[in-house]
């Protein structure tokens, strides 16, 4: 087997190349550097339904949320007296 994906055949899973899926996944338009990111050694979950899951690291903004750490560092800084 070749790490090519080959569009042209039907592929059964164990010969499904781990490379060709992330490459597919990362063609996914909600996949965008700094917001929605695979990693190389991303973990593949293959599904019944001729696809499969791919792990992803999705960045989650705190800005404005309880979590912000930016706004906790504002509030300690010292007024102006």
């Amino acid at each position: 087997m070749t790490n090519e994906p080959n569009d042209d055949a039907a592929i059964s899973e164990g010969e499904i190349d781990h490379k060709a899926v992330l490459d597919l996944a990362r063609k996914d338009p909600k996949v965008h550097e700094g917001e929605l990111e695979i990693d190389d050694n991303a973990v593949v979950s293959y599904g019944g339904d001729n696809g499969a899951y791919v792990q992803a690291w999705l960045w989650v903004d705190f800005s404005g949320t309880p979590l912000d750490e930016e706004a906790e560092d504002e509030s300690e800084e010292p007024s102006g007296s």
